[in-house]
Protein backbone atom coordinates (compact mmCIF):
# COMPACT_ATOMS: atom_id res chain seq x y z
CA UNK A 1 0.00 0.00 0.00
CA UNK A 2 1.47 3.32 -1.02
CA UNK A 3 1.60 6.38 1.61
CA UNK A 4 -0.60 8.49 0.21
CA UNK A 5 -3.39 5.50 0.39
CA UNK A 6 -2.03 4.90 3.64
CA UNK A 7 -2.95 8.56 4.38
CA UNK A 8 -6.72 8.24 2.98
CA UNK A 9 -7.54 5.39 5.82
CA UNK A 10 -9.96 6.42 8.15
CA UNK A 11 -9.35 6.16 11.74
CA UNK A 12 -13.41 5.37 12.65
CA UNK A 13 -14.83 2.46 11.31
CA UNK A 14 -16.44 2.15 8.72
CA UNK A 15 -20.63 2.08 8.41
CA UNK A 16 -20.34 -1.31 7.88
CA UNK A 17 -18.97 -2.17 11.88
CA UNK A 18 -22.01 -0.77 12.91
CA UNK A 19 -24.75 -3.42 11.59
CA UNK A 20 -25.20 -4.54 14.72
CA UNK A 21 -27.45 -1.39 15.41
CA UNK A 22 -29.70 -2.33 12.58
CA UNK A 23 -29.14 -0.42 9.39
CA UNK A 24 -26.50 2.52 8.49
CA UNK A 25 -23.88 4.42 10.49
CA UNK A 26 -25.93 6.83 13.22
CA UNK A 27 -23.31 9.15 14.74
CA UNK A 28 -25.52 9.16 17.72
CA UNK A 29 -25.70 5.54 18.91
CA UNK A 30 -21.79 4.93 17.63
CA UNK A 31 -20.03 3.36 20.86
CA UNK A 32 -17.07 4.78 19.14
CA UNK A 33 -16.13 8.43 17.81
CA UNK A 34 -13.15 9.44 15.99
CA UNK A 35 -10.54 10.51 19.09
CA UNK A 36 -7.83 12.69 16.69
CA UNK A 37 -6.45 12.02 13.34
CA UNK A 38 -4.59 9.03 13.14
CA UNK A 39 -0.73 9.28 13.00
CA UNK A 40 1.01 8.09 9.57
CA UNK A 41 3.59 5.31 10.45
CA UNK A 42 5.11 5.53 7.48
CA UNK A 43 5.75 8.62 7.12
CA UNK A 44 6.64 9.16 10.84
CA UNK A 45 9.47 6.18 10.27
CA UNK A 46 11.17 7.86 6.81
CA UNK A 47 10.12 11.24 6.55
CA UNK A 48 12.36 14.16 8.68
CA UNK A 49 9.89 16.15 10.64
CA UNK A 50 8.91 19.86 9.15
CA UNK A 51 10.73 22.07 11.42
CA UNK A 52 8.59 24.00 14.53
CA UNK A 53 7.37 27.75 13.42
CA UNK A 54 8.77 29.33 17.10
CA UNK A 55 6.68 32.38 17.96
CA UNK A 56 8.86 33.03 21.06
CA UNK A 57 11.86 30.60 21.88
CA UNK A 58 10.72 27.11 21.95
CA UNK A 59 6.68 28.19 22.08
CA UNK A 60 5.45 27.12 19.11
CA UNK A 61 2.57 28.28 16.82
CA UNK A 62 -0.82 26.26 18.10
CA UNK A 63 0.45 25.95 21.61
CA UNK A 64 0.08 27.33 25.43
CA UNK A 65 2.31 28.63 27.56
CA UNK A 66 2.42 31.23 30.87
CA UNK A 67 4.89 33.14 32.86
CA UNK A 68 4.19 33.08 36.28
CA UNK A 69 5.28 35.44 38.56
CA UNK A 70 4.10 37.27 42.10
CA UNK A 71 2.09 40.52 41.78
CA UNK A 72 4.33 43.81 41.46
CA UNK A 73 7.44 41.60 40.04
CA UNK A 74 6.49 42.90 36.24
CA UNK A 75 5.41 40.12 34.57
CA UNK A 76 2.38 42.62 32.48
CA UNK A 77 5.49 44.99 31.96
CA UNK A 78 7.49 42.22 30.27
CA UNK A 79 4.94 40.84 28.53
CA UNK A 80 3.93 44.11 26.76
CA UNK A 81 7.47 44.48 25.61
CA UNK A 82 6.80 40.69 24.61
CA UNK A 83 4.10 42.04 22.31
CA UNK A 84 6.45 44.89 20.72
CA UNK A 85 9.34 42.11 20.20
CA UNK A 86 6.92 40.24 18.15
CA UNK A 87 5.00 42.77 16.44
CA UNK A 88 8.13 45.25 15.26
CA UNK A 89 11.04 43.49 16.03
CA UNK A 90 12.11 45.88 18.76
CA UNK A 91 14.39 43.56 22.08
CA UNK A 92 13.75 45.90 25.04
CA UNK A 93 14.01 43.19 27.08
CA UNK A 94 16.70 41.20 25.33
CA UNK A 95 15.50 37.66 26.97
CA UNK A 96 16.94 36.31 23.54
CA UNK A 97 20.16 37.70 22.18
CA UNK A 98 21.01 35.45 19.25
CA UNK A 99 17.50 34.07 18.76
CA UNK A 100 15.56 35.39 15.49
CA UNK A 101 11.87 36.58 16.40
CA UNK A 102 9.60 36.17 13.22
CA UNK A 103 7.36 39.56 13.21
CA UNK A 104 3.60 38.70 13.17
CA UNK A 105 0.43 39.90 14.63
CA UNK A 106 -0.17 39.92 18.31
CA UNK A 107 -3.17 40.16 20.27
CA UNK A 108 -2.78 41.29 23.87
CA UNK A 109 -6.31 41.24 25.57
CA UNK A 110 -5.96 43.55 29.40
CA UNK A 111 -8.20 41.99 31.95
CA UNK A 112 -6.39 43.85 34.71
CA UNK A 113 -4.95 47.13 33.98
CA UNK A 114 -6.83 49.72 31.87
CA UNK A 115 -5.93 51.90 28.90
CA UNK A 116 -4.95 54.60 31.42
CA UNK A 117 -2.32 52.87 32.52
CA UNK A 118 -1.22 50.73 29.47
CA UNK A 119 -0.47 53.71 27.43
CA UNK A 120 2.09 55.13 30.18
CA UNK A 121 4.35 52.37 29.61
CA UNK A 122 4.00 52.54 26.07
CA UNK A 123 5.66 55.74 26.18
CA UNK A 124 8.34 54.81 28.87
CA UNK A 125 8.79 51.89 26.73
CA UNK A 126 9.81 53.70 23.59
CA UNK A 127 11.83 56.53 25.61
CA UNK A 128 13.97 53.26 26.78
CA UNK A 129 14.27 52.17 23.18
CA UNK A 130 14.89 55.77 22.01
CA UNK A 131 12.29 55.81 19.87
CA UNK A 132 10.76 53.88 16.76
CA UNK A 133 11.88 54.27 13.67
CA UNK A 134 9.15 55.49 11.40
CA UNK A 135 8.87 51.45 10.14
CA UNK A 136 8.48 50.31 13.33
CA UNK A 137 5.58 52.24 13.86
CA UNK A 138 4.03 51.22 11.18
CA UNK A 139 4.46 47.85 12.20
CA UNK A 140 2.97 48.51 16.16
CA UNK A 141 0.26 50.13 14.56
CA UNK A 142 -0.58 47.28 11.87
CA UNK A 143 0.20 44.42 14.37
CA UNK A 144 -0.34 45.47 17.63
CA UNK A 145 -3.73 44.82 19.15
CA UNK A 146 -4.26 45.91 22.67
CA UNK A 147 -7.54 45.49 24.28
CA UNK A 148 -8.51 47.23 27.10
CA UNK A 149 -10.51 44.97 29.23
CA UNK A 150 -9.47 46.09 32.77
CA UNK A 151 -12.24 46.96 35.30
CA UNK A 152 -14.56 44.41 33.89
CA UNK A 153 -15.61 46.14 30.67
CA UNK A 154 -15.06 42.70 29.12
CA UNK A 155 -15.79 40.10 31.76
CA UNK A 156 -14.40 37.40 29.83
CA UNK A 157 -15.34 33.38 31.27
CA UNK A 158 -13.24 31.14 29.80
CA UNK A 159 -14.95 28.47 31.96
CA UNK A 160 -18.67 28.09 33.04
CA UNK A 161 -20.16 31.23 31.65
CA UNK A 162 -24.08 31.07 31.65
CA UNK A 163 -23.79 27.17 31.25
CA UNK A 164 -22.44 25.62 34.73
CA UNK A 165 -18.78 25.28 35.98
CA UNK A 166 -19.00 22.31 33.99
CA UNK A 167 -18.59 23.59 30.60
CA UNK A 168 -16.06 25.58 28.07
CA UNK A 169 -17.72 28.69 27.15
CA UNK A 170 -17.25 27.99 24.13
CA UNK A 171 -19.11 31.29 23.13
CA UNK A 172 -16.19 33.03 24.74
CA UNK A 173 -13.67 30.58 23.05
CA UNK A 174 -15.22 31.42 19.79
CA UNK A 175 -15.21 35.38 20.34
CA UNK A 176 -11.22 35.28 21.07
CA UNK A 177 -10.77 33.10 18.18
CA UNK A 178 -12.61 35.55 15.66
CA UNK A 179 -10.67 38.12 16.91
CA UNK A 180 -7.31 36.25 17.24
CA UNK A 181 -7.20 35.22 13.68
CA UNK A 182 -3.81 35.93 11.75
CA UNK A 183 -2.18 36.35 15.02
CA UNK A 184 1.16 34.36 15.50
CA UNK A 185 0.72 35.76 19.60
CA UNK A 186 -2.22 36.25 21.94
CA UNK A 187 -1.50 37.53 25.41
CA UNK A 188 -4.20 37.20 28.01
CA UNK A 189 -3.37 39.29 30.97
CA UNK A 190 -4.53 37.72 33.77
CA UNK A 191 -5.59 34.26 33.71
CA UNK A 192 -7.80 34.84 37.03
CA UNK A 193 -10.03 37.44 35.42
CA UNK A 194 -10.43 35.42 32.29
CA UNK A 195 -12.00 32.70 35.20
CA UNK A 196 -13.93 32.62 37.74
CA UNK A 197 -13.21 28.97 38.60
CA UNK A 198 -11.81 26.75 41.52
CA UNK A 199 -8.11 27.14 41.26
CA UNK A 200 -7.57 24.00 43.36
CA UNK A 201 -9.70 21.83 41.61
CA UNK A 202 -8.03 19.97 39.00
CA UNK A 203 -11.32 19.13 37.11
CA UNK A 204 -12.10 22.72 36.96
CA UNK A 205 -8.27 23.63 35.57
CA UNK A 206 -8.33 20.94 33.22
CA UNK A 207 -11.56 22.49 31.77
CA UNK A 208 -9.84 25.88 31.70
CA UNK A 209 -6.54 24.88 29.59
CA UNK A 210 -8.76 23.04 27.31
CA UNK A 211 -10.30 26.86 26.61
CA UNK A 212 -6.91 27.99 26.00
CA UNK A 213 -5.86 24.64 23.61
CA UNK A 214 -9.08 25.22 22.21
CA UNK A 215 -8.26 28.79 20.81
CA UNK A 216 -4.48 28.60 20.22
CA UNK A 217 -5.88 25.00 17.70
CA UNK A 218 -8.44 27.51 16.11
CA UNK A 219 -6.16 30.46 15.94
CA UNK A 220 -2.47 28.73 15.33
CA UNK A 221 -1.19 31.25 17.31
CA UNK A 222 0.76 30.52 20.63
CA UNK A 223 -1.43 31.24 23.54
CA UNK A 224 0.39 32.90 26.39
CA UNK A 225 -0.98 33.55 29.98
CA UNK A 226 0.17 35.25 33.06
CA UNK A 227 -0.46 33.97 36.10
CA UNK A 228 0.14 34.78 39.98
CA UNK A 229 2.67 32.24 41.62
CA UNK A 230 1.84 31.33 44.83
CA UNK A 231 2.08 33.27 48.14
CA UNK A 232 4.53 30.41 50.12
CA UNK A 233 6.39 30.15 47.09
CA UNK A 234 6.84 34.23 47.02
CA UNK A 235 7.72 33.50 50.94
CA UNK A 236 10.03 30.82 50.39
CA UNK A 237 11.76 32.40 47.31
CA UNK A 238 10.81 29.78 44.58
CA UNK A 239 10.10 31.88 41.72
CA UNK A 240 12.03 29.68 39.66
CA UNK A 241 10.21 26.65 39.96
CA UNK A 242 7.04 26.70 36.99
CA UNK A 243 4.85 24.15 39.01
CA UNK A 244 4.48 26.85 41.93
CA UNK A 245 2.08 29.00 40.40
CA UNK A 246 -1.35 29.45 42.48
CA UNK A 247 -4.08 26.83 42.49
CA UNK A 248 -3.99 22.87 41.22
CA UNK A 249 -0.40 22.06 39.43
CA UNK A 250 -2.70 21.16 36.17
CA UNK A 251 -1.82 25.06 35.42
CA UNK A 252 1.72 24.39 35.06
CA UNK A 253 1.92 20.41 34.13
CA UNK A 254 -0.20 21.03 30.98
CA UNK A 255 1.39 23.99 29.84
CA UNK A 256 4.29 23.28 26.87
CA UNK A 257 6.29 26.79 27.72
CA UNK A 258 6.55 28.66 31.04
CA UNK A 259 8.45 31.22 32.09
CA UNK A 260 8.86 32.87 35.91
CA UNK A 261 9.88 36.27 37.11
CA UNK A 262 10.83 37.10 40.68
CA UNK A 263 12.39 39.11 42.90
CA UNK A 264 16.04 38.17 43.68
CA UNK A 265 16.17 35.52 46.61
CA UNK A 266 19.13 34.99 48.88
CA UNK A 267 21.37 32.87 46.60
CA UNK A 268 20.78 35.68 44.29
CA UNK A 269 21.43 38.60 46.54
CA UNK A 270 24.94 36.55 47.47
CA UNK A 271 25.90 36.40 43.90
CA UNK A 272 25.54 40.23 43.71
CA UNK A 273 27.39 40.80 46.43
CA UNK A 274 24.56 42.93 48.28
CA UNK A 275 25.53 42.23 52.02
CA UNK A 276 24.37 45.93 53.42
CA UNK A 277 20.64 46.77 53.95
CA UNK A 278 20.87 49.53 51.48
CA UNK A 279 22.10 47.41 48.58
CA UNK A 280 19.78 45.07 49.30
CA UNK A 281 16.67 46.81 49.30
CA UNK A 282 18.19 48.64 46.35
CA UNK A 283 18.06 45.27 44.51
CA UNK A 284 15.29 44.12 45.36
CA UNK A 285 13.33 46.93 44.09
CA UNK A 286 15.66 47.16 40.91
CA UNK A 287 16.05 43.46 39.82
CA UNK A 288 13.98 40.69 38.31
CA UNK A 289 15.04 37.39 37.62
CA UNK A 290 13.31 35.56 34.65
CA UNK A 291 13.71 32.07 34.10
CA UNK A 292 12.21 29.21 31.81
CA UNK A 293 11.62 26.82 34.28
CA UNK A 294 9.75 24.65 31.28
CA UNK A 295 10.32 23.76 27.82
CA UNK A 296 8.98 20.95 26.13
CA UNK A 297 9.99 21.42 22.94
CA UNK A 298 13.81 22.44 23.78
CA UNK A 299 16.75 22.79 26.40
CA UNK A 300 16.62 25.48 29.23
CA UNK A 301 18.62 28.24 28.86
CA UNK A 302 19.05 29.56 32.48
CA UNK A 303 18.26 32.83 34.29
CA UNK A 304 18.37 36.18 33.43
CA UNK A 305 18.89 39.21 35.46
CA UNK A 306 16.22 41.99 34.37
CA UNK A 307 16.77 45.92 35.94
CA UNK A 308 14.27 47.88 36.20
CA UNK A 309 14.57 51.16 34.00
CA UNK A 310 13.52 54.29 34.43
CA UNK A 311 9.79 53.94 34.33
CA UNK A 312 9.29 50.40 35.18
CA UNK A 313 10.84 49.09 32.09
CA UNK A 314 12.37 45.48 32.40
CA UNK A 315 16.13 45.42 30.29
CA UNK A 316 18.18 42.36 30.47
CA UNK A 317 21.85 43.05 32.26
CA UNK A 318 24.53 41.05 32.86
CA UNK A 319 25.60 40.06 36.22
CA UNK A 320 28.64 42.38 36.75
CA UNK A 321 26.23 45.38 35.54
CA UNK A 322 23.96 45.12 38.01
CA UNK A 323 26.91 45.03 40.39
CA UNK A 324 28.26 48.28 39.37
CA UNK A 325 24.79 49.78 38.67
CA UNK A 326 23.90 48.53 42.64
CA UNK A 327 27.31 50.20 44.21
CA UNK A 328 26.74 53.50 41.77
CA UNK A 329 23.67 53.87 43.38
CA UNK A 330 23.96 53.27 46.75
CA UNK A 331 26.65 55.69 46.67
CA UNK A 332 24.73 58.56 44.77
CA UNK A 333 22.11 58.01 47.50
CA UNK A 334 25.03 58.05 50.09
CA UNK A 335 26.45 61.30 49.20
CA UNK A 336 22.62 63.07 48.59
CA UNK A 337 22.05 62.57 52.12
CA UNK A 338 25.26 63.53 53.39
CA UNK A 339 24.57 66.56 51.41
CA UNK A 340 21.25 67.01 52.73
CA UNK A 341 22.80 66.59 56.06
CA UNK A 342 25.35 69.13 56.12
CA UNK A 343 22.63 71.70 54.56
CA UNK A 344 20.02 71.05 57.38
CA UNK A 345 17.79 69.40 55.77
CA UNK A 346 17.97 65.67 56.79
CA UNK A 347 18.12 64.09 59.33
CA UNK A 348 20.70 61.06 60.46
Amino acid sequence: MSPEALDKIPFAPSSADYSCFGGGYDASLAPITDPGRRINMRRAATKDAEPRDYVLPRLGRGKVGGLYSTGGVGKSWLALELSILVACGRDIPQLWQDELIPQGKVLYLSLEDAADEIEPRIRSIAKEAEGFSENELDDLVENLRIQDVGGGVWPIRLVGEGEGRSKVSERWVQAITDVGKGCRLIIIDTLRRAWQGDENSSSECELVVSALEKIAKNTQAAVLVLHHTSKAAALNGGGGEFLIGRGSSVLGDHLRWGWTLAGPNADDLEALGCNVRDQIQLAKRQIAVAQDAKLSYGPKSGQRWLWRAKGGVLVRRQEEEIKADIKRSCAASTRKGADEYREGQGKW
